[in-house]
Parts: C-alpha cells; structure tokens; sequence
C-alpha cells in the first residue's frame, strides 16, 4: 500500500519528498522537540493497528504539532473514516489509491501541485513580528503595494491577525466580511465568493482581519485550504501575520515559502526576536525559511547589525531604513508611502529579493555582551 501511494504522489505531487515510516514507534518519536523538523504531511495507515493509529492521529494532527493527516484505509469502512475526521483527519484514502480521490484532498491541505503560469511565481510569505510596534504591518503593506504597482503580478495581502489587525485602519478600507469568513468557507472557495470577501485597493486584493476580538476557528484543514486557493490564485500572496503562538499564526507560517521575522535594532524586539525563533525551531520550522528584517534602522541608535546577528545566529537578510515623515504621512493619508522616499526604495529592493529568490546577506561579527543576556533567558 505504500509503494502504490508512493507511486501515486510521484505523479501528481512532484514536489512532495515521501519518507516511509514503517513503525509508530518512529513516528512518534518524531513528535518530540528534539525529534527534528514536523513533516508537512501525514499518510497514516489507520487499518493495519486500528487502536494505536486512532491514539496518534489527534497527537499529530492537533496543537502543537499541527500536521495534516490523511488516513490510509485497505478498504471503504464509513464508521472508521468517521472517526478518524472526528479524531482531526483532513481527509481519508480508500485502496486502491487513484488521482480522483488524492487531488481533492491535496487541495483541502494545501499541497495541490499545480503547474504554476509561465512567468508567475505563487509565492506566499509571511510577515512576522519580533514584539509590537516592530513595523512588521506597515512592511507587509508597502510590500505588497510595490509588487502590485506594476500591474504585472496579482497580488493579495492579508490581514490574518484576529486580535489585533490594523491594516483596515492603515489602508482606510472597511469590509463586512474578513478572513473568519473566508475560513468559514474554505471548502466552497469560488472566483464568485472570493470577490466579495476581498477589497480592492490600488492594484493589490486585501483580506481584511474581523473588526471584533475572537478566536477564529483555526482549523489545520480549513487554513490549509484558505492558503491553497490564495497561491492558486495570486502571484504574491502577502500575510500580516500576529505572531507565531497561537495555532493560526503557527499553522500559516508552515504554509509559507517564506517567513520574514521583522524586528528593531531596540532590545525588547531582539529578545522578541530570539524567542520566536526559538519557538518555530521547537515547532519544526527550518531556520532555512527566515529571513530576518532589520526595520526602522539608524545608525547610532539601538544595537548594531553584527550585533544581532550573532545573538540571533541569523544574518540579517534586509535593513529597512527609519523614514518616520515618509512612513507617517503614507498613514494619515491611508496610501502606501512614496517608492522614491528612502524607505519606499528599501521596499522595492527586498520585493526584488524575494521574487528572485536570491540569497540572504551573510554577515555576524560577534557580540559576547548581547549574546550573554539572551543566553541567560533561554
């Protein structure tokens, strides 16, 4: 049954790289921090040891761990594949494995390979904040501004903070739907509902956070397939993220290509620094996938860049100059700021990076003072 799946996935997942776990044993000790990174996926064989596959499947598939799983059954058996769904499944496979019943459930978690459009490139990133006040909003929404200026890439930027999202105040846009709404509707996404859950806004597709405090539903199925229909949809998909702690936050950083951690050269947003990098190192997340932004920088002012490389072990992909006149009147007037201002130039240079794909800045000279104060917290 491995091999047919295996085979299967060979052709209509490419991308996907298959490992074959042939013990639970193996797999659980997987699940432990030092286990290393959470695979993307689970396809978990829920026949062969009926009560120990049921005793994992939630384990795996619910905080912290977070993976998809999709159950493996020898045959149709409607009140088991009821209960692994109850028990937090995306989805079941019945063998023989086939296209017709693997596509779907790809799709639903976020691993549809499809072939992208020639000169596009379905990116999604995710804009992550050290500490509050870090600037990670205002980038994430000037980022988006500036590839969708062009009109050459279609763009959509996502507000996907439930507590605390601000880019309705910063843009000036208000909506009646928000991205709860979009999670409600995960499995029903159409052109026809899309539209009305975005606002259009100077070229670029906004997907607004709710107006009210909640705690959306986060479901690893329904984000997974808000995420899906977003790449397949846009070229650059931009996502103001809240941070990595909650279950949301968390599960839309492993959907991501890319996730830049935003922080200040200030010492209460590098220790916030350090300890996200931390936690998404516990949950699995390669080092690989970061790129560390340096906002707000002035010379002179906070540590310096050698500085917090070494105390984070991570160099510092951007530096995002401190452009406060540019940067506040882009707010009151509800614009992005100006492309030929020094922090409108600094955009432009990091979305070129990033669709390019080049490679981070290398850097880190060494910081013994810094790098002992965090040493004594962590």
């Amino acid at each position: 049954m491995a091999a047919e799946l295996k085979a299967l996935l060979a052709g209509e997942a490419r991308l996907m790289h298959v490992i074959h776990v042939a013990a639970f044993h193996d797999l659980e000790s997987g699940l432990s921090p030092a286990g290393g990174p959470l695979p993307k996926v689970c396809f978990l064989d829920v026949c062969s040891n009926r009560d120990q596959a049921l005793a994992l499947l939630p384990r795996m598939a619910e905080p912290p761990a977070n993976v998809p799983v999709v159950g493996l059954l020898f045959e149709d058996d409607p009140d088991l594949a009821l209960r692994c769904l109850r028990s937090g499944a995306s989805g079941c496979l019945i063998h023989p494995f086939d296209a017709e019943q693997l596509l779907p459930v790809l799709s639903r978690i976020g691993y549809l390979d499809a072939a992208p459009e020639q000169g596009s490139c379905h990116k999604v990133i995710s804009v992550l904040p050290a500490k509050g006040s870090s600037g990670a909003t205002t980038l994430a929404a000037n980022l988006a501004c500036q590839a969708g200026r062009s009109g050459n890439l279609r763009v959509l930027l996502a507000d996907m903070d439930p507590v605390a999202g601000t880019l309705d105040f910063m843009l000036k846009l208000k909506s009646t739907f928000s991205f709860a709404d979009a999670l409600a509707h995960a499995e029903q996404l159409d052109l026809d509902i899309w539209r009305g859950l975005v606002s259009p806004y100077r070229g670029v597709d906004v997907l607004l956070s709710p107006e009210n405090l909640l705690e959306c539903d986060s479901e690893a199925a329904a984000v997974a397939s808000l995420v899906a229909y977003a790449r397949r949809a846009y070229d650059l998909v931009v996502l103001d993220t809240g941070g990595p702690y909650t279950a949301l936050g968390l599960q839309l950083l492993r959907l991501s290509d890319e996730i830049l951690l935003v922080t200040t050269a200030e010492l209460g947003s590098v220790y916030g620094a350090k300890r996200a990098l931390t936690h998404l190192t516990e949950n699995g997340l390669p080092s690989s996938a970061i790129r560390l932004v340096l906002s707000r920088w002035r010379r002179g002012q906070g540590f310096e860049q050698a500085d917090i490389e070494s105390a984070l072990g991570l160099p510092v992909s951007h530096v995002v100059p401190s452009d406060p006149q540019a940067v506040e009147e882009a707010l009151l007037q509800g614009r992005p700021v100006a492309p030929g201002c020094p922090f409108g130039k600094s955009l432009t240079e990091l979305g070129a990076l990033l669709l390019d794909q080049d490679p981070a800045a290398a850097g880190g000279a060494s910081a013994k003072g810094l790098l002992s104060l965090f040493s004594k917290s962590f």
